[in-house]
């Protein structure tokens, strides 16, 4: 795929309005003289049906279409073992510079690289469901539990954790990238995403990626509630558009440096209403995504080069909700499935060559 530069197409910016849509404004539009509150709850209603319609006209049949058969030429890594989490349902995943973190049952847990829990970073109690985790350099983790984010200082344990203001209501956290001096927050609570910049302590610092005809910045798009997001090694900011199948690279003042993907049935491309749904970084800048309806994990340049398979929708059986990924210092790259209580960890089958 070839590396694009801004303005983005036309196609990236705006998309045709489609009968359901102009249903669902038009039906909001004549019951607005009845009152705010029956209003409001009639838009919620129609923007929960639009996106299972989105989600609906992309339930393909993969048996007939083939769409789940992957060149086994292309798959280049292997599963070479699995994190147990001692979780039921563990729920995100992230590598911090102790190791893969995990998050679910209401407990944030540290593990060794191989696995082991870290007797010296004892699990701990979180306030709500989590719905992302992050660890910044110095080890402290992020949690976000839908529209609020704790912070938790691992290793100064007698330090005070804190809870930020939360966002809005409608608001749902789905990823969280801490750099040395900022925390990026992803919230796809809407059907227009938004990446939020904080400091270390909370405070708001200014919105990014917001659609922007001007500076050819098309917003995010967000049909369901995936988006997200990670720090590149230069700093940059890789963003997760997954309605309108892109990844975006913005600068810490929020300029779009260049963007690449599309959607389609080939291998290269990103299948389904929204994809990719979830991608991480691996440490020379290369880019592993995953994608929710068909399950199958990549690998990218950061120009938008398609390079290899790390698994296959088979290894995934009939998994449709989405994967968390994550990859850690050794370039494994960690795999957590909805519903299964352990991280399945992938490695390339032959290291040591590009």
């Amino acid at each position: 795929m070839a590396d694009n530069k801004i303005p983005l197409p036309e196609r990236a910016i705006s998309r045709p309005m489609s009968g359901a849509k102009k249903f669902g404004v038009g039906l909001a539009l004549v019951v607005l003289p009845a009152g705010a509150a029956v209003s409001a709850w009639i838009l919620k209603q129609g923007e929960d049906r639009r996106n299972a319609d989105l989600e609906r006209g992309f339930n393909y049949d993969i048996d007939v279409k083939g769409m789940r058969a992957v060149d086994p030429a292309l798959v280049k890594y292997k599963e070479v073992g699995k994190i147990e989490t001692g979780m039921d349902s563990p729920r995100c995943i992230a590598v911090g510079p102790d190791g893969p973190i995990v998050a679910g049952d209401r407990l944030v847990r540290v593990h060794h690289p191989e696995g082991v829990l870290l007797s010296y970073l004892p699990s701990f109690a979180i306030s709500g469901e989590a719905t992302a985790v992050a660890a910044g350099p110095d080890g402290t983790i992020y949690v976000a539990m839908k529209d609020r984010i704790a912070r938790y200082p691992t290793r100064q344990l007698s330090a005070v954790v804190t809870e930020w203001e939360p966002l809005a209501k409608d608001s749902h956290i789905t990823s969280i990238a801490v750099s040395k001096d900022a925390v990026y927050v992803a919230d796809a609570g809407r059907r227009a995403g938004r990446v939020l910049k904080f400091d270390l302590n909370g405070k708001f610092l200014s919105e990014i990626a917001a659609k922007d005809d001007a500076k050819g910045i098309p917003g995010i798009l967000t049909p369901s509630a995936h988006m997200d997001l990670a720090i590149a090694p230069d700093g940059n900011i890789w963003v997760a558009n997954p309605g309108h199948h892109q990844l975006e690279l913005y600068s810490p003042d929020g300029t779009l440096q260049r963007y690449w993907g599309s959607a389609g049935t080939t291998i290269d491309t990103f299948l389904g209403c929204c994809n990719p749904s979830d991608f991480a970084l691996l440490s020379d800048g290369r880019l592993v995504t995953a994608e929710k309806g068909i399950a199958r994990v990549k690998i990218y340049q950061p120009d938008g080069h398609f390079e290899s398979v790390v698994a296959t929708p088979d290894q995934f059986g009939g998994n449709r909700a989405g994967l968390d990924l994550a990859a850690d210092a050794q370039g494994r790259v960690l795999v957590l499935e909805p519903g299964t209580r352990g991280i399945r960890v992938f490695a390339r089958v032959d290291e040591g060559k590009p």
